[in-house]
């Protein structure tokens, strides 16, 4: 099968770095664009390191071309309509990361036809980071809705938007889901949440070479992304919340 030209918009910090080595090794050439700021001189020698910034800084994208583009950071509707305007044309394919957060607060047996968040702010093209996240992050869901939509109007036909669940490991800056099995293993008694039922969660490792592999799929449609279940009331009985205080391994590491 012909390789293919990939242009990763990321490719440093969380998931980025799986998508770049499992593309490299099923050999597709591969390009990433970003700062340059964000683990800087880890990626192998082979990948074409593009430098510039989604807010305004762009030029290292003209005049270039692309099989598939997978957008990684992405928050903003802007982000979105600023690079299409270079990248209409130029690819075949565009890969949108989105996010089960378009759905709101999730009920058990959501799919893609369940309703997405509606933005209800001001003016969504001038909506930033740090407004977002001066928010609570209350936006971010609608936000990711609404940059779906600009991904499908300037790539119709081409668009492939993926909504993983919660997406853990390595570099996981959140702490979502790390606190909770480092917590654990430290012992002693465990303040834990109620009855919150299921959260589903997904490796990084596994999600991002199933994105690249995608790259392959002739579809244009929307898809959830579920992987493990962890549960709450499983994982939280009484002999683990009470079991003896010990130093963690994660914690030390």
């Amino acid at each position: 099968m012909k390789p293919s030209r990939i242009l990763i918009l990321g490719g440093t910090g969380f998931t980025g770095p799986y998508q770049v080595r499992y593309a490299l090794s099923r050999g597709h050439k591969v390009t990433t664009f970003n700062r340059g700021k964000t683990h800087p001189g880890e990626l192998p020698a082979e990948v074409e390191q593009l430098v510039g910034d989604r807010n305004g800084k762009l030029d290292a994208l003209k005049n270039r071309q692309w099989d598939v583009v997978i957008d990684n950071p992405t928050t903003l509707p802007a982000w979105v309509r600023d690079a299409a305007q270079l990248l209409k044309g130029n690819v075949d394919r565009y890969i949108f990361i989105s996010t089960i957060s378009v759905y709101g607060e999730v009920k058990q047996g959501v799919d893609e036809s369940a309703p997405l968040e509606k933005y209800e702010g001001p003016d969504p093209y001038k909506e930033t980071l740090e407004a977002m996240k001066a928010s609570g992050y209350k936006t971010y869901g609608p936000l990711k809705a609404l940059s779906e939509k600009e991904a499908e109007k300037w790539f119709p036909g081409k668009a492939l938007i993926i909504r993983p669940g919660l997406i853990v490991g390595p570099r996981d800056e959140t702490d979502r889901f790390t606190y909770w099995p480092v917590r654990i293993d430290r012992g002693g008694e465990v303040l834990a949440p109620g009855n919150l039922g299921r959260s589903e969660s997904i490796e990084a490792a596994k999600c991002s070479p199933r994105e690249i592999r995608m790259i392959r799929s002739s579809s244009s449609t929307h898809a959830i992304w579920r992987s493990g279940r962890f549960e709450w009331l499983k994982t939280m009985r009484p002999e683990f919340i009470t079991q003896p205080a010990r130093r963690s391994r994660s914690a030390s590491a």
